[in-house]
């Protein structure tokens, strides 16, 4: 059995958000067996989802989840920590992941009540146990992963995790396929930060929304030509006539 997994609604998301029949079931999870641990990327958009996620990798191996690693703080990625956290996983994210959700922990939580028609209880967004800043490596038991914090692009709180083992590129919300990307950082930052994503040594990317696994990094083509466009439209002088 593969030891990468990932779920979510793939071409589906294009015409879903979050709402009460999907649960916040739009974007991509991952998780990651080792031979002592599982990590798990992403906990979904809310506490049914994060559970579905847990019972998914039952399935699959009873050995502990030791590992929740958010790729940004935007709450579809995220409201859906509770159950791993109280199976035991530790919680790490970007340096800049808890200054950039603390003023909104509130909002998010209450718009995921309104989108989803839920109770408060089940949207939680966790404090980080540990940060990353730079690159950072986890092993899972023979199993590496390489985490890379970002400066802001898609936000202030982007991280990558690259499955060395796999060569699976898990890439959170730098990366959208058949789906429009959304911006909550620096549109020019997220341009400058192409090429160095391009350049990661991986064969496949599961990306935040879409389809996956891809082709790497080719799989990165459509969303650059999009935000080379939109960068250029911002940036035209505006000519007016008297």
């Amino acid at each position: 059995r593969d030891s990468v997994a990932s779920r979510g609604l793939g071409d589906v998301y294009k015409r879903q958000v979050p709402d009460s029949a999907n649960q916040g079931d739009t974007a991509n999870i991952t998780f990651i067996v080792g031979d002592d641990m599982v990590a798990v990327v992403d906990a979904g958009g809310s506490r049914a989802i994060g559970q579905a996620t847990l019972d998914a990798i039952r399935g699959v191996t009873d050995k502990p989840v030791g590992w929740l690693i958010l790729t940004h703080m935007h709450p579809d990625h995220v409201a859906g920590s509770a159950p791993l956290v109280e199976a035991g996983a530790t919680v790490i994210a970007h340096s800049g992941y808890e200054a950039s959700i603390a003023p909104r922990r509130d909002f998010y939580r209450d718009l995921e009540v309104r989108r989803q028609s839920g109770n408060p209880q089940a949207f939680f967004f966790p404090a980080p146990d540990e940060v990353v800043e730079g690159d950072r490596i986890i092993d899972l038991g023979n199993r590496r992963l390489r985490l890379t914090s970002w400066p802001v692009a898609h936000t202030a709180t982007d991280l990558t995790v690259l499955d060395e083992t796999s060569g699976t590129l898990i890439a959170g919300d730098l990366v959208f396929v058949d789906h429009v990307p959304t911006l909550d950082g620096s549109l020019k930052g997220w341009i400058a930060a192409l090429p160095q994503l391009a350049a990661i040594p991986a064969r496949q990317v599961v990306p935040g929304h879409g389809p996956a696994p891809q082709p790497w990094p080719e799989a990165l083509r459509n969303e650059a030509r999009y935000l080379a466009v939109s960068y250029t439209h911002l940036t035209l002088p505006t000519i007016c006539s008297v």
